[in-house]
């Protein structure tokens, strides 16, 4: 391997990581809704509104995310990425409450937030993928407990700064970070030399993916895992305080479930590497199924 053709893989995941760490607002936004309400004015409907925004593009997003990386190569879908997530922090922090706001947030804060995020992703996981061919469980698994710990980054960013300078100077904040951090971490990231050994070889196109069997159950599996987080998050800490948590120890059922994604993260997609995928997925589900029978019960610390 030439000396210009050497990127280091570990630098790879550790750029991943960092990057990964700003994707996590949607699993926060319990922290953010509250202040956002108070300081743009919008109503819980308007919050509700532009937390589905958030997601919707999120979700969208990673199509044309997924398709840059492809053509482009990792660095530009991740630099594009991180310019739309520090935007929608800069943009969100400028802008005036009052009449329309509702509208204003949505168009300047959602949608390119959830987009930058859904750049990021595919961007980062696939660079990371392909230097770690022969160990994907364990690279997706490192990289996955960064995107589970971005909710409790945000979390502790989020109560610490908006509270002693306000949710505006904090989003701005945020916004550099966003295109500081994100940035350098994309400038990181670029695809391994080419293999020789694969020359002539063509991967799935699109549209026989979406023809195939396996391409549904895999959606499908990933539609009934994600709606704990997405469905509890704008309202687990009204929820919390509801269940007899005190006010102040309810902003950390965020942080502890953000950190439970991460510990989830990292150990199931290397348990696959040695056990299989659907052995794994399989008891995920199970568990999951069993912790949400758990916490329809639960009352108080638990």
């Amino acid at each position: 391997m030439t000396k210009t053709s050497a990127a280091p893989p570990r630098r790879v995941l550790a750029a991943g990581f960092a990057v990964l760490l700003l994707t996590g607002i949607p699993s926060a936004w319990g922290v953010f809704q509250q202040p956002v309400q108070k300081t743009f004015g919008l109503d819980a409907g308007g919050a509700g509104l532009a937390f589905a925004l958030l997601v919707a593009a999120w979700g969208a997003g990673c199509i044309p995310g997924g398709l840059l990386q492809d053509a482009r190569g990792p660095r530009p879908a991740a630099l594009a990425g991180a310019a739309l997530l520090g935007a929608g922090f800069l943009l969100a922090a400028v802008q005036p409450g009052g009449a329309g706001v509702t509208a204003r947030f949505c168009l300047l804060f959602s949608l390119p937030a959830g987009l930058g995020c859904a750049f990021l992703s595919p961007a980062v996981l696939a660079c990371a993928q392909k230097w770690y061919a022969d160990k994907k469980g364990l690279a997706t698994g490192l990289l996955g407990a960064g995107m589970g710990l971005s909710g409790a980054f945000y979390t502790v960013a989020v109560r610490a700064a908006a509270g002693r300078w306000g949710l505006r100077r904090c989003l701005a904040g945020l916004g550099v970070l966003a295109l500081a951090a994100g940035g350098a971490g994309a400038f990181c990231l670029r695809d391994p030399p080419a293999d020789p050994n694969a020359a002539g070889k063509t991967g799935v196109g699109p549209g026989q993916m979406v023809r195939s069997r396996d391409f549904w159950l895999c959606a499908g599996g990933l539609l009934l895992a994600a709606p704990p987080m997405l469905l509890f998050s704008p309202e687990i800490l009204a929820l919390a305080e509801s269940r007899g948590m005190p006010r102040p120890a309810a902003g950390w059922c965020v942080a502890i479930g953000s950190a439970a994604g991460a510990l989830g993260r990292l150990a199931c997609p290397p348990a696959g590497d040695a056990l299989g995928r659907k052995r794994v997925a399989c008891a995920a589900y199970a568990g999951l199924a069993g912790c949400t029978v758990w916490f329809a019960l639960a009352r108080g610390g638990w």
